[in-house]
């Protein structure tokens, strides 16, 4: 069987060269992915560099620890409570030590995420100051080199949450890559945050354990790490490139089955009267299957190898994508591990079995009588096909529906619309043969009726040319349109003008806002969180705003206006009823208990709860939510605005945009649509081998060749457009089952947004490949057949 594969493969190694070069893509891919998750799994120890020159450091243990029915929860808080000042008196009284404050603060109009520290924490982390002094005055500052017009000597507006004011810089420190700090004198820096972050101590380890006891946490050692700027930073990256890798290796495994399995159930389809002549000289059903998956077995093995070879420069290639993009940290490195490719090779072999074992199947039923039927294609819908179809469109229909009765937050999870859209494409390409019929018929009256009456007589292959299509435009129509309405839908939920700043909007810039004639009213949100025992006594952590007043929010029940010291704001995730008094735990870990005065709807960004301003705890007002007169004009309002917060804040109307999610999704729709182009092509190839004769039929009968080529367009145009519309009736399920989840979240319909300008280059690509691999074939079959016309006649 093996010799009879290894045939077969040489005789159309056009029909299979593309399935070899999709699964090679996909081998490499998966290699590629595990070689990274390697790194990121085992990416060496980075040395401690905020606090690089201090032995011993304490800090605050800033977690809250929760009796549950299963023992102990210990949950990290989101506002540090800082160090009590008798913790910081045993420390400092067992020898010298430094004191460490750090809080948001930058010079306007420069980047945020700057931080200020006092002078004295500098040596901290072996700042070197390339010119000038330390700071000696309230007034002098200490700031970065390189700022753009800042020297010493010069004057800078600094902002912090406190207060704008102006210092005179009289040092400039070499930039460091772990963060970047102004440097205040201690006392003005305890002014501006009075809270103690850390205090670093010359004392030996041990002393300071047993001075402290649990009271606070001491790190020495690599654990001083942890209190670096950039460690959460540097976890959330390799998290993030984990996922989108994994997400491609596993949408490039799901594309490459796709193909194969798709590839070899049309190629034993078209070969039935060639198999069954292998029944007919005395070939058993057993060696027919094997034969098939032998071929199966030599197209994963030379896939598997290729792929292998291309993976390792392909880690190092994503690897350094990840690194300029920012979604892995500057110094991430891909190592050399082997388990990756073993992983990938086996992969590869697998795929390609779980491709061609339906198909095998089949073939070894295939009875030797069928080798005197006039068709080679049989049954466009075999029982197994019925089956797997309507188990896969009762799965797929089961996850669309299920969130939007039951979770509709959870719909508007990558996890769950990529997997939906997946099953919905298979499902739809299991059972295109029943709906291909009516729609070559609508279709049809536009391309003429010699494509019409081919798409009709030859269903199988019109539904086997269309699937690739159809899983193309499918995906990116999908997922784009469900992801473009998700986005669209949280920009709508911040409608109105706001002022933001990252560093936080002080009193003074609040009541600028304020004053801008025309403005009615203002809402200073500060971003907080909030923990809550949920049903199963576990505590969970939920976003929180602390804000003037609720408003532009769907209400459910109770009146948000109530809201006051003693109350609490709740979206329905919580699951609590107005009038309830809950126990919750604010962000420094404090307990409260709160009277439930209102429940409001989940909203698509997740509404959270919402406290009064005097819980805000150090949180800063990151927001500010302006209502404007109704006599007022909203664009001369905006400019005075923006006049009025210049350099404090910005003005905005939308949230930012989810940059690693965007750029991981195009990355992972382009890997979709390269693998799918290559099924295209191998499917219109397959079929252009029982088009030849058709052709060549179509000459006898008078055609030119013109007219041939216009009958081959035809038909391919028509099977685009057959998979262009099954695409389309995916995306119109996962979109209205996502509208309707967006309904019971907002309380009111949304638009569902297409993003028609890359939706409609794919759907263009699908057909320009569909045609070029339809038409280089035809006339190559015609210039073949004007060759032998003409060799006649010059022998004559």
């Amino acid at each position: 069987m093996l010799t009879v594969a290894l045939s077969t493969l040489r005789s159309r190694w056009t029909t299979f060269v593309t399935t070899v070069l999709t699964l090679t893509l996909g081998v490499a891919l998966i290699a590629a992915a595990g070689v990274v998750i390697a790194g990121t799994v085992t990416a060496p120890d980075r040395p401690p560099r905020r606090y690089a020159a201090a032995p011993v450091v304490v800090t605050p243990r800033d977690e809250l620890r929760v009796p549950t029915a299963n023992g102990v929860q210990v949950i990290p808080l989101a506002e540090s409570r800082g160090l009590r000042p008798e913790v910081v008196a045993r420390v400092t009284g067992l020898g010298p030590a430094v004191i460490d404050r750090i809080f948001p603060a930058g010079l306007a109009g420069s980047e945020p995420g700057a931080v200020g520290r006092p002078w004295a924490a500098a040596r901290l982390g072996n700042y070197r100051l390339v010119t000038g002094r330390g700071p000696r005055k309230a007034t002098e500052v200490v700031v970065r080199d390189g700022v753009a017009g800042v020297g010493v000597g010069s004057a800078v507006t600094v902002l912090t949450a406190a207060e704008i004011r102006v210092y005179r810089v009289v040092g400039l420190t070499a930039p460091v890559p772990f963060e970047q700090a102004i440097f205040f004198t201690d006392a003005e820096a305890a002014r501006l945050s009075p809270r103690v972050d850390a205090v670093a101590s010359g004392a030996a380890p041990a002393a300071v354990r047993a001075a402290l006891g649990d009271d606070a946490r001491v790190s020495t050692g690599a654990r001083r790490r942890a209190l670096d700027p950039d460690h959460r930073a540097d976890t959330e990256a390799l998290v993030a490139a984990n996922a989108i890798v994994g997400t491609a290796a596993g949408v490039s495994g799901f594309v490459a089955v796709f193909v194969i399995a798709s590839t070899f159930a049309y190629a034993v389809a078209t070969r039935r009267r060639e198999l069954a002549l292998l029944r007919t000289s005395g070939a058993t059903p057993g060696q027919v299957r094997r034969s098939v998956i032998a071929e199966g077995l030599l197209l994963g093995v030379a896939g598997s190898a290729a792929g292998c070879a291309l993976g390792g420069p392909l880690a190092r290639g994503v690897a350094v994508w990840l690194v300029d993009n920012g979604l892995a940290p500057p110094w991430f490195t891909v190592p050399d591990p082997r388990w990756p490719f073993v992983v990938a090779s086996g992969a590869g072999v697998l795929t390609a079995l779980l491709g061609v074992v339906a198909a095998a199947h089949r073939a070894g039923r295939i009875r030797p009588v069928e080798a005197l039927r006039e068709t080679a294609v049989g049954t466009p819908m075999t029982p197994g096909r019925w089956i797997f179809g309507l188990v896969t469109f009762s799965g797929a229909l089961f996850m669309l529906v299920e969130p939007v009765v039951a979770a509709p937050a959870a719909a508007l999870g990558r996890k769950h619309y990529l997997p939906a859209t997946m099953l919905l494409l298979v499902a739809i390409a299991l059972l295109a043969p029943l709906v291909v019929p009516p729609l070559a018929r609508l279709l049809g009256t536009l391309t003429g009726l010699l494509a019409r009456q081919a798409a009709l007589t030859a269903a199988r292959r019109t539904a086997a040319m269309a699937a690739p299509v159809l899983l193309t435009a499918g995906l990116a129509g999908g997922v784009l349109t469900v992801t473009a309405t998700i986005d669209a839908a949280k920009s709508a939920e911040r409608e109105g003008l706001a002022v933001s700043s990252e560093l936080g909007l002080d009193p003074d810039a609040v009541a600028r806002v304020r004053a801008v004639p025309g403005v009615a009213s203002v809402n200073v949100v500060r971003p907080t969180v909030v923990y809550a025992a949920d049903d199963d006594a576990a505590v969970v952590r939920h976003t929180a705003r602390a804000v003037d007043r609720v408003t532009g929010v769907p209400v459910l029940a109770g009146d948000p206006s109530a809201l006051d010291d003693q109350s609490i704001v709740v979206d329905a995730e919580f699951g609590w009823s107005v009038g309830e008094h809950v126990q919750v735990w604010l962000a420094d870990g404090s307990p409260r208990s709160f009277r439930v005065v209102a429940v409001v709807r989940e909203g698509v960004g997740g509404n959270g709860a919402f406290l009064s301003g005097r819980h805000a705890g150090t949180a800063v007002a990151s927001r500010v939510e302006v209502s404007v007169a109704p006599w007022a004009s909203r664009a001369e309002v905006s400019r005075a605005i923006e006049a009025a917060v210049r350099g404090r804040g910005e003005l905005a109307t939308t949230r930012t945009s989810r940059r690693a999610q965007t750029l991981g999704l195009q990355v992972i729709l382009g890997l979709a649509t390269v693998l799918a182009v290559l099924s295209i092509v191998g499917t219109t190839l397959m079929a252009a081998r029982d088009r030849r004769g058709e052709s060549e039929l179509l000459g006898l009968a008078g055609a030119t060749p013109l007219q041939v080529v216009r009958a081959v367009c035809a038909e391919a145009l028509l099977v685009s457009a057959l998979g262009l519309v099954l695409a389309a009736a995916a995306t119109v399920l996962s979109s209205a089952a996502l509208w309707l989840c967006l309904w019971q979240l907002t309380g009111g319909p949304l638009p569902v947004v297409v993003p028609w300008g890359p939706v409609t280059t794919v759907a263009a690509v699908c057909v320009g490949v569909t045609v070029v691999s339809a038409l280089v074939p035809a006339l190559w079959t015609l210039g073949r057949a004007s060759t032998k016309r003409r060799a006649p006649a010059s022998a004559v």
